[in-house]
Protein backbone atom coordinates (compact mmCIF):
# COMPACT_ATOMS: atom_id res chain seq x y z
CA UNK A 1 0.00 0.00 0.00
CA UNK A 2 2.70 2.65 0.75
CA UNK A 3 4.17 1.69 -2.99
CA UNK A 4 1.10 2.77 -4.37
CA UNK A 5 1.04 6.05 -2.63
CA UNK A 6 4.91 7.12 -3.77
CA UNK A 7 3.84 6.90 -7.29
CA UNK A 8 1.26 9.33 -7.55
CA UNK A 9 3.52 11.31 -5.38
CA UNK A 10 6.60 11.15 -7.64
CA UNK A 11 4.78 11.94 -10.72
CA UNK A 12 2.79 14.79 -8.92
CA UNK A 13 6.37 16.65 -7.74
CA UNK A 14 7.70 16.36 -11.24
CA UNK A 15 4.97 17.79 -13.15
CA UNK A 16 5.33 20.88 -10.26
CA UNK A 17 8.43 21.15 -11.51
CA UNK A 18 8.27 21.38 -14.84
CA UNK A 19 5.13 23.87 -14.84
CA UNK A 20 7.47 25.95 -12.29
CA UNK A 21 10.52 26.40 -15.21
CA UNK A 22 10.46 29.49 -17.64
CA UNK A 23 10.84 28.24 -21.30
CA UNK A 24 14.22 28.06 -22.15
CA UNK A 25 14.19 30.90 -24.83
CA UNK A 26 12.88 33.20 -21.74
CA UNK A 27 16.37 33.12 -20.54
CA UNK A 28 17.91 34.44 -23.32
CA UNK A 29 19.48 37.96 -22.96
CA UNK A 30 17.64 40.82 -24.45
CA UNK A 31 19.35 43.76 -26.17
CA UNK A 32 20.35 46.49 -23.77
CA UNK A 33 18.10 49.88 -24.26
CA UNK A 34 15.16 47.28 -25.60
CA UNK A 35 11.67 46.85 -23.77
CA UNK A 36 10.37 43.34 -23.80
CA UNK A 37 7.02 43.06 -25.85
CA UNK A 38 4.69 41.08 -23.56
CA UNK A 39 3.61 37.68 -25.29
CA UNK A 40 6.54 37.98 -27.66
CA UNK A 41 8.76 35.09 -28.12
CA UNK A 42 12.31 35.31 -27.10
CA UNK A 43 14.56 33.83 -29.41
CA UNK A 44 18.27 33.03 -28.90
CA UNK A 45 20.61 35.16 -30.87
CA UNK A 46 21.93 31.50 -31.95
CA UNK A 47 19.54 30.57 -33.80
CA UNK A 48 17.99 33.89 -35.25
CA UNK A 49 17.68 33.48 -38.89
CA UNK A 50 20.24 36.26 -40.81
CA UNK A 51 18.72 38.04 -43.86
CA UNK A 52 21.26 38.48 -46.49
CA UNK A 53 22.17 42.15 -47.71
CA UNK A 54 20.11 43.27 -51.30
CA UNK A 55 22.60 44.46 -53.79
CA UNK A 56 21.81 47.63 -55.39
CA UNK A 57 21.08 48.17 -58.81
CA UNK A 58 24.01 49.77 -59.49
CA UNK A 59 25.98 46.76 -58.44
CA UNK A 60 23.88 44.09 -60.22
CA UNK A 61 24.23 46.12 -63.48
CA UNK A 62 28.15 46.36 -62.79
CA UNK A 63 28.03 43.05 -62.09
CA UNK A 64 26.63 41.89 -65.27
CA UNK A 65 28.86 44.48 -67.49
CA UNK A 66 31.61 42.25 -65.96
CA UNK A 67 29.86 38.98 -66.67
CA UNK A 68 31.38 36.58 -69.32
CA UNK A 69 29.96 33.25 -71.50
CA UNK A 70 32.02 30.27 -72.37
CA UNK A 71 33.46 31.03 -75.46
CA UNK A 72 36.45 29.27 -77.55
CA UNK A 73 35.55 30.76 -81.06
CA UNK A 74 34.05 33.56 -82.06
CA UNK A 75 33.34 35.37 -85.49
CA UNK A 76 33.08 39.47 -86.43
CA UNK A 77 31.36 40.67 -89.25
CA UNK A 78 32.00 43.79 -90.15
CA UNK A 79 30.62 45.96 -92.57
CA UNK A 80 32.03 49.02 -93.61
CA UNK A 81 31.00 52.64 -93.94
CA UNK A 82 31.27 53.47 -97.24
CA UNK A 83 32.40 51.17 -99.96
CA UNK A 84 30.17 48.56 -98.75
CA UNK A 85 33.08 46.43 -98.00
CA UNK A 86 32.88 43.58 -95.50
CA UNK A 87 35.37 42.45 -93.24
CA UNK A 88 34.99 38.77 -91.66
CA UNK A 89 37.26 37.27 -88.65
CA UNK A 90 36.94 33.65 -87.48
CA UNK A 91 38.83 33.28 -84.62
CA UNK A 92 39.77 30.12 -82.48
CA UNK A 93 41.33 29.75 -79.18
CA UNK A 94 43.64 27.16 -80.46
CA UNK A 95 45.26 30.61 -82.46
CA UNK A 96 43.54 29.77 -86.03
CA UNK A 97 42.67 32.92 -87.36
CA UNK A 98 40.71 33.37 -90.45
CA UNK A 99 40.15 37.02 -91.95
CA UNK A 100 37.74 36.84 -95.31
CA UNK A 101 37.27 40.16 -97.20
CA UNK A 102 35.39 41.38 -100.22
CA UNK A 103 35.14 45.23 -101.68
CA UNK A 104 32.63 46.44 -103.59
CA UNK A 105 34.61 48.39 -106.78
CA UNK A 106 31.54 48.83 -108.90
CA UNK A 107 28.13 47.49 -109.75
CA UNK A 108 29.08 43.42 -108.88
CA UNK A 109 31.32 42.56 -105.82
CA UNK A 110 34.13 41.28 -106.02
CA UNK A 111 35.28 37.73 -104.69
CA UNK A 112 36.11 36.95 -101.24
CA UNK A 113 40.26 37.21 -100.46
CA UNK A 114 41.14 34.35 -97.35
CA UNK A 115 43.85 34.74 -95.44
CA UNK A 116 44.74 32.52 -92.54
CA UNK A 117 47.35 31.58 -90.05
CA UNK A 118 48.11 31.05 -86.42
CA UNK A 119 50.62 34.45 -86.79
CA UNK A 120 48.34 36.18 -84.24
CA UNK A 121 49.66 37.49 -81.43
CA UNK A 122 48.34 35.49 -78.29
CA UNK A 123 47.50 38.57 -76.18
CA UNK A 124 45.75 40.01 -79.02
CA UNK A 125 43.85 36.72 -80.06
CA UNK A 126 43.24 36.21 -76.23
CA UNK A 127 42.29 40.24 -75.30
CA UNK A 128 39.80 40.13 -78.40
CA UNK A 129 38.04 36.43 -77.30
CA UNK A 130 37.67 38.13 -73.55
CA UNK A 131 35.85 41.51 -74.82
CA UNK A 132 33.93 39.79 -77.29
CA UNK A 133 32.68 36.99 -74.87
CA UNK A 134 31.70 39.67 -72.58
CA UNK A 135 27.45 40.00 -72.02
CA UNK A 136 28.15 43.46 -72.27
CA UNK A 137 28.96 43.22 -75.97
CA UNK A 138 26.94 40.09 -76.76
CA UNK A 139 23.01 41.12 -74.82
CA UNK A 140 24.23 45.04 -74.35
CA UNK A 141 24.25 46.39 -77.77
CA UNK A 142 22.13 46.43 -80.95
CA UNK A 143 19.07 46.36 -81.76
CA UNK A 144 16.42 44.27 -84.05
CA UNK A 145 17.43 46.41 -87.13
CA UNK A 146 18.83 43.74 -90.35
CA UNK A 147 22.30 44.37 -91.39
CA UNK A 148 22.22 47.15 -94.19
CA UNK A 149 24.83 48.47 -96.51
CA UNK A 150 23.66 51.87 -96.13
CA UNK A 151 23.98 52.13 -92.06
CA UNK A 152 27.56 53.15 -91.47
CA UNK A 153 29.63 50.35 -90.17
CA UNK A 154 27.73 47.78 -88.67
CA UNK A 155 29.05 44.81 -86.80
CA UNK A 156 27.61 41.18 -85.78
CA UNK A 157 29.72 39.56 -83.17
CA UNK A 158 29.12 35.86 -82.27
CA UNK A 159 30.73 33.10 -79.92
CA UNK A 160 30.58 29.32 -79.39
CA UNK A 161 32.28 27.37 -76.75
CA UNK A 162 32.59 23.23 -76.83
CA UNK A 163 32.50 22.69 -80.77
CA UNK A 164 29.02 24.63 -80.94
CA UNK A 165 27.04 23.04 -77.85
CA UNK A 166 26.33 26.89 -76.74
CA UNK A 167 26.45 29.60 -79.20
CA UNK A 168 25.73 33.17 -78.57
CA UNK A 169 25.62 36.21 -80.96
CA UNK A 170 25.14 40.09 -80.63
CA UNK A 171 21.94 41.79 -82.78
CA UNK A 172 23.19 44.00 -85.58
CA UNK A 173 24.19 47.36 -84.35
CA UNK A 174 26.55 50.69 -85.85
CA UNK A 175 30.15 49.78 -85.13
CA UNK A 176 29.69 53.15 -82.24
CA UNK A 177 27.41 51.59 -80.51
CA UNK A 178 30.18 48.65 -78.84
CA UNK A 179 31.89 49.42 -75.82
CA UNK A 180 35.39 51.36 -76.61
CA UNK A 181 37.69 49.09 -75.74
CA UNK A 182 36.25 46.32 -77.97
CA UNK A 183 36.38 48.29 -80.85
CA UNK A 184 39.89 48.93 -80.24
CA UNK A 185 40.36 44.96 -79.96
CA UNK A 186 38.58 44.52 -83.35
CA UNK A 187 40.69 47.28 -85.15
CA UNK A 188 43.97 45.77 -83.73
CA UNK A 189 43.14 42.11 -84.67
CA UNK A 190 41.81 43.46 -87.82
CA UNK A 191 45.20 45.01 -88.88
CA UNK A 192 47.03 41.94 -87.41
CA UNK A 193 45.01 39.28 -89.32
CA UNK A 194 45.79 41.97 -92.67
CA UNK A 195 48.98 40.37 -92.11
CA UNK A 196 48.36 37.19 -92.76
CA UNK A 197 49.70 35.25 -95.82
CA UNK A 198 46.04 34.32 -98.34
CA UNK A 199 44.99 30.80 -98.14
CA UNK A 200 45.30 29.40 -101.59
CA UNK A 201 44.01 25.84 -100.41
CA UNK A 202 40.60 27.70 -99.54
CA UNK A 203 37.91 26.28 -102.05
CA UNK A 204 34.65 27.96 -100.69
CA UNK A 205 32.66 29.64 -97.84
CA UNK A 206 30.06 27.87 -96.52
CA UNK A 207 27.52 29.04 -93.29
CA UNK A 208 24.31 27.83 -92.05
CA UNK A 209 20.67 29.19 -91.44
CA UNK A 210 18.29 27.16 -88.83
CA UNK A 211 14.93 26.23 -90.54
CA UNK A 212 12.11 25.36 -87.54
CA UNK A 213 10.24 22.46 -88.52
CA UNK A 214 7.32 23.67 -90.01
CA UNK A 215 9.54 25.33 -92.36
CA UNK A 216 11.14 22.19 -92.69
CA UNK A 217 8.30 19.98 -93.73
CA UNK A 218 6.50 22.48 -96.04
CA UNK A 219 10.00 23.02 -98.56
CA UNK A 220 10.64 19.18 -98.19
CA UNK A 221 6.53 17.66 -98.40
CA UNK A 222 5.24 20.41 -100.40
CA UNK A 223 7.66 22.02 -102.20
CA UNK A 224 9.71 18.88 -102.81
CA UNK A 225 13.02 20.30 -102.02
CA UNK A 226 15.51 17.56 -101.45
CA UNK A 227 16.79 17.20 -97.69
CA UNK A 228 20.24 15.47 -97.33
CA UNK A 229 21.46 13.94 -93.92
CA UNK A 230 24.77 15.02 -93.09
CA UNK A 231 26.70 12.79 -90.97
CA UNK A 232 27.55 14.68 -87.17
CA UNK A 233 30.30 13.07 -86.07
CA UNK A 234 29.34 13.90 -82.12
CA UNK A 235 30.24 16.24 -79.63
CA UNK A 236 33.78 15.35 -78.63
CA UNK A 237 34.98 15.35 -82.58
CA UNK A 238 38.14 17.90 -82.04
CA UNK A 239 38.18 18.19 -85.71
CA UNK A 240 34.25 19.20 -87.44
CA UNK A 241 33.48 18.88 -91.13
CA UNK A 242 33.01 22.57 -92.34
CA UNK A 243 29.27 21.83 -93.08
CA UNK A 244 28.61 20.49 -89.62
CA UNK A 245 30.75 22.81 -88.06
CA UNK A 246 28.35 25.76 -90.21
CA UNK A 247 25.35 24.24 -89.16
CA UNK A 248 26.37 23.47 -85.19
CA UNK A 249 27.36 28.36 -85.12
CA UNK A 250 24.57 29.17 -87.23
CA UNK A 251 26.15 32.87 -88.47
CA UNK A 252 29.37 32.17 -88.20
CA UNK A 253 31.18 31.87 -92.02
CA UNK A 254 33.31 28.44 -92.14
CA UNK A 255 36.18 28.56 -94.61
CA UNK A 256 36.89 24.98 -96.69
CA UNK A 257 40.14 24.23 -97.13
CA UNK A 258 39.63 20.73 -97.35
CA UNK A 259 39.47 19.22 -100.82
CA UNK A 260 37.73 16.05 -99.24
CA UNK A 261 35.19 18.55 -97.43
CA UNK A 262 34.62 20.38 -100.94
CA UNK A 263 33.56 17.91 -102.91
CA UNK A 264 31.33 16.74 -100.51
CA UNK A 265 29.79 20.22 -100.30
CA UNK A 266 29.92 20.08 -103.52
CA UNK A 267 27.78 16.61 -103.64
CA UNK A 268 25.34 18.14 -101.32
CA UNK A 269 24.83 20.61 -104.11
CA UNK A 270 23.79 18.14 -106.76
CA UNK A 271 21.69 15.94 -104.85
CA UNK A 272 23.93 13.38 -105.87
CA UNK A 273 24.04 14.01 -109.24
CA UNK A 274 27.43 15.68 -109.68
CA UNK A 275 25.49 18.89 -111.39
CA UNK A 276 25.46 22.10 -109.10
CA UNK A 277 21.78 23.46 -108.91
CA UNK A 278 22.17 26.42 -106.97
CA UNK A 279 24.11 28.23 -103.75
CA UNK A 280 22.20 26.54 -101.03
CA UNK A 281 20.82 23.38 -100.27
CA UNK A 282 18.89 21.61 -97.27
CA UNK A 283 20.74 18.81 -94.69
CA UNK A 284 19.95 17.46 -91.60
CA UNK A 285 22.55 17.32 -88.61
CA UNK A 286 21.09 15.34 -85.89
CA UNK A 287 17.30 16.50 -85.07
CA UNK A 288 17.65 19.62 -87.26
CA UNK A 289 17.50 21.11 -90.44
CA UNK A 290 19.23 24.54 -91.46
CA UNK A 291 20.22 25.48 -95.25
CA UNK A 292 23.68 25.52 -96.23
CA UNK A 293 24.96 28.64 -98.31
CA UNK A 294 28.05 28.09 -100.25
CA UNK A 295 30.03 30.15 -102.11
CA UNK A 296 32.56 29.16 -104.25
CA UNK A 297 35.75 31.14 -104.46
CA UNK A 298 38.02 32.45 -107.40
CA UNK A 299 41.08 30.22 -108.68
Amino acid sequence: MRLYTIIPLVSFLATALLCGQDPVAQKAPLPSGKVPVKGAIKVPLGIKESKPAVPSVEKLIEKSREASVEADQAWLILEHAGNGGVSVIDLGADGSCYLMERGSGSKETSSWIVRGGNAIPKEIRDNLMALASRKSVLFGVGNRRLLSRIDSGNLKVGVAANNGSSVHASRPASFGQYPGDFREGVLGILAEARKLPVTKSARGIVRAEFIDPRQARRLTILDGKRLLAVRDPGREASDLPAAVAAARMPGRMVVVDSEEDWKRILSYLSGGTGQVRGEHCLISVGVHTYRLFVEALAE
